[in-house]
């Protein structure tokens, strides 16, 4: 049924714009095979052609009435049948609910338009009115074909409002925000036309544009042209200045006010502006403050924004206080209000928000969530995002469903939960992509990046992250860019392409200062700090005599001075702190080597399996080997090299895996005992095969390095 919905509304966008015209050649073959049948069935398929894709026996029946008069069911069946023997209809369905599809979309364009513009517009009334008649006690779902034949048959403006304002309303539901768009645009421009005619336009009516542009405003939004969005919500609150307090509603004006203040902050926000959203909920605040209103759902968005703003900014104490009096005033608007749902649902979007809102429940624990995540508490942020979950999908918000798919499958991710992460993501870009949201379709396919680059599939991961970027890019989404352009530079300096990470990596750094936001700043600091290692350890591989040299010592101490930088920063995400601490005692062990280093490794074991990042504990197990098999202590390290082994086994971690059999191999070739030494062989030719699979290039050329200097075992007698 979506599918048909789909169709007629792709022919009555083509309809309205008037785009299609047929080559010569194409509408002289059809008019050829039309040629075949009688004039009473080209007739009817006129009419046909008129509804649309699809129609029903009972709507063309009525579309062929004369003077009232009906023709019978057998004359119609008749009719039909003959198109379709003429290979122009085909029939789909059984019993009552059997339709009619033009076998060709290009029979249906070329009886369109070969229809005179007066009998087009006579033929659009009349199936307006057929439908209005046969959607009589469900508007809302014919609205969408009603108000198409409506509008091409000249109908009066304000039942075209009716129409287009319930197309909308379905299609706002259904969480097609394209398809809502156009109706609320229609329904203003038809408002417009009607009341220009008025010598006196009532206050009631100026505030049904508002509500209109209420929801133009967030689809807008949604699609990620807040510049749009915002210029609508300057229209929204001028009309409220000027009519709601002459309606005596001084409180509700006051409240509004602030509510469209909120959703400018929100527009400001995720356009990475965040003082200007901070001032926005500042304005807020004092309209609040100044009409007396100590609580309600506009405190309860302000604070939210608010919140959202500094934990962007990585002041996640007071996020989280602000967040929690976010969450308070809204339990206690739940449980003081009872508002029917029915009431509630025809409030415009901004009115909604100030009486029993479970949506913004789930707004402010879906917020928790975060913020929880920010801090590693992993477990219980799932336990906010499910609570959020439930309550998105009791009201069939169908784009944050989405959002919190994407928040699921980051946070299995983290967990090293791949096939859980991998089912999160695919169910939130199925839903990201039917409402719309490319910059959601964006942020979803990079995550599913970062998975792909856990486990080893290196050049999927790279096809990710390019897509991503061009889609955020494409949406001006610049956090967007600074998340996943530093995941890129790392494959491609991995690659060996470092002038060209380097400037991927410069680029990011310039945008995450340019948006003042510290904590991501960090983050590509550590980042830096990574790709510095890999120069290094690139430069040691290339030499001769594989040894650091100053050049290679001299990066080695920028990347320490970088992390160092980078992780005395406030706000930085708990699990990429962690990732930035290994790279620093992965760094300072090839410096130093001093002897505390083995604790502070075994240290951070302790957190990251505190935190439940075991994605990182193949590294560091790797790690803790290397350090005890440098000090000769091969049966201990053996133990670490093993272990680290069985959580990339484990975890799928396929990269990893190969590098531990690196690792561990190199280290048995070094041993005195023939069975060693054939046994890092096989474990280095397992390396290999690894590496070929996950088209890890410089890991591979290192494994070939060392089999290809392989010599002989030699009994040391």
């Amino acid at each position: 049924m979506r599918a048909v919905e789909t169709r007629q509304e792709e022919y009555r966008q083509d309809v309205q714009s008037q785009r299609w015209t047929l080559p010569q050649t194409i509408s002289d073959l059809l008019a050829q095979r039309l040629s075949r049948i009688s004039k009473d069935c080209l007739s009817i398929l006129r009419a046909a052609a008129v509804l649309g894709v699809a129609f029903s026996l009972p709507t063309i029946g009525l579309m062929q009435a004369k003077n009232g008069v009906t023709p019978g069911r057998e004359a119609t069946l008749l009719l039909l049948e003959e198109a379709q023997q003429a290979e122009i209809l085909t029939e789909q369905g059984n019993g009552t609910n059997i339709t009619y599809h033009f076998w060709h979309p290009l029979l249906l364009h070329h009886l369109y338009d070969n229809i005179s513009a007066a009998r087009r517009v006579l033929l659009h009334r009349r199936a307006g009115q057929i439908l209005q008649e046969s959607y009589i006690h469900n508007e809302e779902e014919g609205a969408s074909l009603i108000v198409h034949h409506l509008i091409q048959g000249g109908g009066e403006a304000k039942q075209i409002v009716q129409y287009a304002e319930l197309a909308g309303l379905r299609a706002y539901k259904l969480s097609a925000y394209s398809d809502a768009e156009r109706y609320y645009r229609q329904a203003l421009e038809y408002l417009q036309e009607y009341l220009q005619k008025q010598l006196q336009i009532p206050s009631e009516e100026q505030l049904h544009v508002a509500s209109l542009q209420e929801y133009l405003a967030e689809c807008l939004r949604v699609l990620n042209r807040p510049e749009e969005a915002c210029q609508v919500y300057e229209q929204i609150l001028t009309i409220y200045r000027q009519h709601l307090p002459a309606l005596g509603e001084t409180a509700m004006y006051a409240q509004l006010q602030a509510l469209l203040q909120f959703h400018m902050a929100r527009t400001w926000y995720n356009r990475e502006e965040m003082e200007q959203a901070l001032q926005h909920c500042a304005q807020a605040e004092q309209i609040l403050n100044s009409a007396a209103i100590p609580d309600g759902g506009a405190w309860a968005y302000t604070y939210l924004q608010q919140s959202y703003v500094y934990w962007r900014k990585g002041f996640h104490a007071q996020a989280n206080i602000l967040a929690q009096r976010a969450c308070s005033l809204f339990e206690d608007m739940l449980q003081q209000q009872e508002t029917e749902v029915e009431t509630v649902d025809t409030l415009s979007p901004i009115k909604r928000m100030l009486v029993r809102d479970e949506v913004g429940m789930a707004h402010a624990y879906y917020h928790l969530a975060g913020i929880i995540n920010s801090s590693g508490q992993y477990g219980e942020a799932l336990v906010y995002l499910n609570k959020a979950l439930k309550i998105y999908e009791q009201h069939s918000r169908r784009r944050n469903v989405a959002i919190v798919y994407n928040d699921i499958g980051d946070i299995y991710l983290r967990l090293a939960d791949f096939a859980q992460a991998q089912d999160f993501f695919k169910r939130g870009l199925q839903d990201a992509k039917y409402v719309g949201d490319s910059l959601l379709v964006a942020y979803i396919i990079g995550n599913s990046g970062i998975l792909a680059v856990r486990r080893g599939q290196l050049a999927k991961a790279e096809d990710h992250f390019k897509h991503a970027i061009m889609l955020v890019e494409q949406c001006n989404g610049l956090m967007g860019k600074v998340l996943f352009s530093p995941y890129l530079a790392l494959l491609l300096a991995e690659q060996g392409k470092i002038l060209q990470a380097q400037s991927i990596l410069h680029s990011a750094l310039l945008l995450a200062r340019r948006l003042h936001l510290v904590p991501y700043i960090g983050y590509v600091l550590i980042t830096l700090g990574n790709m510095r290692l890999i120069q290094a350890t690139l430069l040691t591989e290339q030499s001769d005599a594989g040894i650091f040299d100053e050049t290679n010592i001299h990066l080695l101490k920028r990347a320490r001075r970088t992390l160092e930088h980078a992780l005395s920063f406030e706000g930085i995400d708990a699990e990429i702190h962690l990732e930035g601490c290994l790279a620093l005692l992965e760094v300072s062990w090839l410096l130093d080597r001093h002897e505390l280093l083995y604790e502070q490794v075994v240290l951070l074991r302790t957190k990251s399996q505190q935190r439940g990042l075991t994605w990182l504990l193949p590294r560091i197990e790797r790690l803790l080997g290397t350090i005890l098999a440098t000090r000769n202590n091969q049966g201990q390290a053996a133990l670490h090299f093993e272990q680290s082994l069985h959580y990339a086994r484990h975890f799928d971690l396929h990269r990893e895996y190969g590098r531990t059999l690196h690792s561990y191999g190199r280290d048995l070739l070094k041993q005195p005992v023939e069975a060693n030494y054939t046994r890092g062989i096989e474990y280095l030719q397992e390396a290999h095969q690894v590496f070929t699979s996950c088209q890890a290039i410089r890991d591979l050329h290192k494994v070939e390095k060392l089999l290809a200097s392989s010599s002989p075992f030699v009994k040391i007698s």
